[in-house]
This record gives structure tokens, sequence and C-alpha cells, in this order.
């Protein structure tokens, strides 16, 4: 007996709840097509998410996800955003914060990549970025605005000074270390054995800040 629309729908949802995810190839084979048109008309009337991540290439109900305080649900390593797509997501971090935000701190939210999604918003004016010190700073495309976040993320820097001591001591243990190109965890180390109790999150400030931290393929 041939399937009708609603018996394929009923059997859509069935596998939503069961599987949270799904590819549009996994979406095709159960309602027995091959056009996105009819895809996403099938999935409308069940009222769909598309994640932000993995190029939107996942599905899931908004009555699956269950969005935390920052509007975002990941189900594994797919996350899906209550603010849209990564764009639309990367974009209301930055109106929101109060002192804009760094790239590795935006991508610590997000749980993704966003280098290249950032210069994109850049390009197209839908967030500003500065260079207050040594990192840059993404902003509001407001300029009044974007104000007054750099002058909270200066604050903020001022009231978190590393005495010049310490820096000496993290950048000497780093440049011992130079023909390794350091992490922050290697000085650490180095630091332990010597006695030194100069915390991971100081060194990775020093680090970061001097520039001669070790880097990776998607540092910002």
């Amino acid at each position: 007996m041939k399937k009708t629309k609603r018996d394929k729908l009923e059997l859509l949802k069935k596998i939503f709840n069961e599987k949270k995810v799904l590819q549009i190839e996994d979406i095709s084979k159960v309602i027995d097509s091959s056009s996105r048109r009819t895809v996403h008309r099938y999935i409308k009337e069940l009222k769909y998410l598309t994640s932000y991540t993995h190029k939107g290439r996942y599905y899931t109900l908004e009555e699956t996800a269950k969005f935390n305080e920052q509007g975002l649900w990941h189900c594994s390593d797919i996350g899906f955003s209550k603010h849209g797509s990564l764009f639309d997501t990367l974009t209301y971090f930055v109106e929101v914060s109060e002192a804009g935000m760094t790239g590795s701190e935006l991508q610590k939210e997000a749980h993704t990549v966003v280098k290249y999604a950032l210069l994109d918003l850049v390009e197209k004016e839908k967030v500003a970025r500065s260079k207050p010190q040594k990192v840059y700073v993404y902003t509001s495309s407001t300029p009044s605005v974007a104000k007054k976040q750099l002058d909270k993320r200066r604050n903020i820097m001022d009231d978190q000074t590393i005495d010049q001591e310490t820096i000496f001591r993290v950048l000497l243990a780093a440049y011992q270390l130079i023909e390794k190109i350091p992490s922050a965890e290697q000085v650490a180390i180095v630091l332990k054995n010597e006695g030194s109790k100069i915390s991971l999150e100081v060194i990775r400030r020093v680090l970061h800040y001097y520039g001669v931290e070790k880097k990776t393929r998607d540092s910002i």
C-alpha cells in the first residue's frame, strides 16, 4: 500500500525523535523523494532548525532543541542556534557583549571554527574589528556601542594587569623552548619544575599578548 503524505510525516517525525538530527539524504529516504524542494516542504510542516555548524548540513525539530542560556543546543558536535546561522549567532554574541569579544572567545562560545565567518562579517560591516592591544576585538557595527565595548575591554585589561616579574618568568621559560614553538602547557611544565605557581591562564595571557604562543591552523 502506497504511503500517504501523512504517513510519511508521522514516520519522519518518529525518526527525528529517535535520532535527534538528520541530514537531507536521510530525510529523502524516508519520504522517498530526491527533490530538495519536496524535502524542505515536508520538514517545514514539522517546524525544523538547520545547524549553524557543519555548513548547515543537519536538521532537527524545534521541539527537540533544548537551548542553553546562550541560545545554543548541541547534539554531539552538531550545533543549533535560536539566533540562526553561524553568521547570525556570532553577530548576536558580539552585539550583546559588554566588552566586545576576541576570536578565541567567540570560538569557545560557539564550539566551532569562527575565523572565516568573522572575516566575512567584518568585510560586510556586520561587526567591527579593532586591535586595542595585541589581539583583535570584535565589536558592534554601531560606533557608539563599539566605543562603550572597547572602553569596557580596556578597563578589564587594566584590572587584570600582570606584574613584570611574572611576565619575565613566563617569557624566559618560553624562550627556553623556543625551538619547539612553545604552548602554554609546555611553559607551565617548565615553570612548575622551577617551583613556580603561576597559573596556566596567566601563562596563556602572557604568551598571547607577546605573540610567542604556539599557533594552530585555526588561530584567529
